[in-house]
């Protein structure tokens, strides 16, 4: 927690609202049975189920939001194939996206989809709520 003003002080260069909305240390209850995890998300064509790695970034915070009450909400990039989180299911501020960190940093620079990374037992995630600038 110790690095998280250093953080909102560095993206108030690019962004007019940095809201954390999120933190949690991982445990071993985050972590289930190697497999496949289905991210449901919403595309042009409708609801699609997304199948990622059970252990990836995505899936783990996708089932630890889940299990403290929030309701994810995704959507799926045809250019990409790949899904973003667009909401933690919370209300959130108008025009904002969302900026996932692992140990407090964006995982791989934010260059490689959340489905590709896999964070370990005592890692510390973060999800924020951004406002870019007009």
């Amino acid at each position: 927690m110790e690095r998280l003003p250093q953080i909102i002080e560095a993206y108030k260069a690019d962004f007019d609202n940095f809201a954390p909305a999120f933190i949690a240390r991982l445990t071993e209850k985050e972590f289930t049975a190697p497999g496949t995890y289905l991210i449901k998300a919403k595309s042009r064509k409708g609801l699609v189920e997304f199948p990622v790695n059970s252990a990836s970034y995505i899936a783990v915070v996708d089932r630890l939001l889940r299990r403290n009450g929030f309701v994810p909400e995704y959507a799926y990039s045809e250019e990409f194939d790949n899904v973003l989180m667009t909401s933690t299911g919370e209300s959130s501020p108008e025009g904002s996206g969302i900026i996932m960190f692992l140990n407090w940093e964006e995982p791989r620079e934010g260059t490689e989809p959340l489905s590709q990374v896999f964070p370990k037992t005592g890692d510390t995630v973060m999800l924020a709520y951004v406002t870019p600038r007009r």
